[in-house]
């Protein structure tokens, strides 16, 4: 075929990704859950401000409750946000464009190891239609995408560094590398392991290129300066998260930990999580398909028989062989089977042994390996299509108390409807209660909601003020039972109350009293007993 006619299925593939990663993304995921509002009101606050919605100038990371964010994303969201306004679509936005810029970036990748154009671009649109990253491109519930890129350039800058003993795309590369090391807390341990992985395959190669090498040390080392810098002052910053999280904090004994470390490893190689199930958290996943599509199982086979048989003659070939056998090693260490958020930078190395197995189909069994490939590539286009109908359709009903969508929407309906002089008033009711072992109960949101960031998102709350002194009580508080000035009410009819350290619920119905003369407005169906209340207090 033409070069004309490459550059015209190349353009069609990315319009076909930029539509389906962008079509509806204010809406679709529903809801808004707490991570992304959280995102998008401290990119408010940097960008009226300078400082956090805590009041920290510009910091490298960002205080989150009871852990912090990475400042990627945060940053990245400051740009859209004076596009486009504070609202929804421009905060998904920025993880969208992460995401087809990464996947630009793996077609690169990918001719680096098969040096065909032709399947180097099926390699782009593979990863593109991914599960495992397709929901994560749609939200910003953590900077997956950003550290995706970082990567994926990365490992390709590297690549083409050693090759052509080019200092400055080593330079490049120990960019590309920290910037995902910024993007999420699982990139900072993967990316150094990934880093002594690279070395590991490359050491003979790289001893007469010390010099290039170095170089992308260095560049690597100055890029993680200001975050060295961070965690030398506050520790904490580093550990926060993983203290909540880590499987050492919830078992007994260090051999039932190592156990567990390695029951959860072995996991994320079961064809259960890669092609069957996948993460069942509906924020990460659809829950109807495996991390990966299972049109891709043979011809990841055949890639890991011919990255197997070029182990001692190709070091790119080791390189991926051994980002296969560590890519989970930061999501064993933690609680939860099969997270496939903590494992995501294992999508790389997957897609891309699928990718040398449709090449070793192509480039020894020529006339039966394209009729392989062909009717696998018919299979594969029917699942996509059967996934992206799913995703856009009964998905969405299936995933709305995942992303707390009932409350995020009751609440955004307030602060549509509510008045310019009015008062939001937010029963407690409207939040989980928690029930302790001496029956009292403890509400998840403080009186300046910090526990609950939709508030501070949807509200607009200025930064100015509330960095000086919290939530503006003349406009949004939580309701007492009484309420000095008009406004509107938000309340839920049954209380649900958690019994906290036991998976288990209490109901309750609310018998709180509502002020004289309000009147109903709104109600909205809840996904559990209930619904959501909305008054208007005169």
């Amino acid at each position: 075929m033409s070069r004309g006619s490459f550059w015209l299925i190349a353009a069609v593939l990315f319009v076909a990704t930029s539509v389906t990663h962008l079509w509806m993304i204010g809406s679709a995921p529903t809801g808004f859950f707490n991570d992304e509002s959280s995102i998008g009101y401290n990119a408010y606050c940097i960008f009226e401000t300078g400082s956090d919605e805590y009041g920290v100038h510009h910091p490298v990371f960002f205080r989150s409750i009871e852990d912090y964010k990475d400042p990627v994303l945060i940053y990245s969201v400051v740009p859209l946000i004076k596009l486009f306004g504070l609202n929804k679509a421009a905060v998904r936005l920025t993880s969208a464009l992460y995401f087809i810029c990464a996947s630009i970036a793996f077609v690169f990748l990918c001719y680096e190891y098969c040096h065909n154009k032709w399947v180097a671009l099926a390699g782009g649109a593979l990863f593109a239609f991914a599960p495992w990253t397709f929901n994560f491109s749609r939200t910003v519930i953590g900077g997956y995408t950003p550290m995706l890129l970082g990567m994926i350039l990365g490992w390709w800058s590297l690549l083409v560094a050693v090759r052509r003993k080019s200092w400055l795309l080593a330079v490049s590369a120990g960019m590309a590398w920290a910037l995902a090391a910024y993007a999420h807390n699982i990139g900072r341990p993967m990316t150094a392991l990934l880093i002594v992985c690279f070395l590991t395959a490359f050491i003979s190669a790289l001893i007469p290129l010390w010099r290039v090498f170095l170089t992308f040390l260095v560049s690597f080392g100055l890029s993680m300066v200001p975050m060295i810098i961070s965690i030398w002052r506050n520790p904490h910053v580093l550990t926060a998260r993983f203290q909540r999280i880590s499987i050492f904090q919830q078992t007994p004994s260090v051999p039932h930990a190592i156990l567990a470390v390695v029951g959860r490893y072995v996991e994320y190689f079961s064809p259960k999580f890669l092609f069957l199930h996948g993460d069942q958290i509906l924020r990460h996943g659809t829950g109807t398909s495996g991390v990966l599509l299972l049109f891709l199982a043979p011809f990841v086979v055949v890639g890991l028989y011919s990255a197997v048989r070029r182990w001692s003659s190709s070091a790119p070939h080791r390189f991926v062989l051994l980002g296969l056998l560590v890519y989970p090693t930061a999501a064993a260490l933690t609680i939860d089977h099969m997270h496939s958020g903590r494992s995501v930078n294992g999508v790389i190395f997957w897609v891309l042994t699928a990718v040398l197995g449709i090449h070793q189909l192509l480039v020894t069994r020529a006339k039966s390996g394209r009729v392989v490939v062909a009717l696998v590539t018919f299979c594969g286009v029917v699942e996509t299509a059967w996934f992206c109908r799913d995703y856009f359709g009964s998905y969405q009903m299936r995933a709305r108390p995942w992303f707390e969508t009932e409350l995020t929407e009751a609440i955004e309906f307030c602060y549509q409807n509510i008045g310019i002089n009015e008062t939001f008033y937010i029963s407690p009711s409207a939040f989980e209660l928690q029930l302790h072992k001496d029956n009292t109960l403890e509400l998840l949101v403080d009186e300046n909601f910090h526990y609950y960031p939709a508030v501070l998102f949807f509200g607009r709350i200025p930064p100015r003020f509330y960095q000086r002194q919290g939530i503006p009580k003349d406009r949004v508080r939580l309701y007492d039972g009484v309420a000095p000035k008009p406004g509107l009410l938000l309340r839920r009819s049954i209380l649900v109350m958690h019994e906290v350290g036991v998976a288990k619920y209490w109901l309750d119905r609310n018998t709180e009293s509502v002020p004289l003369g309000a009147t109903l407005i709104k109600a909205l169906p809840c996904s559990s007993p209930g619904r959501y209340e909305v008054y208007r207090i005169p």
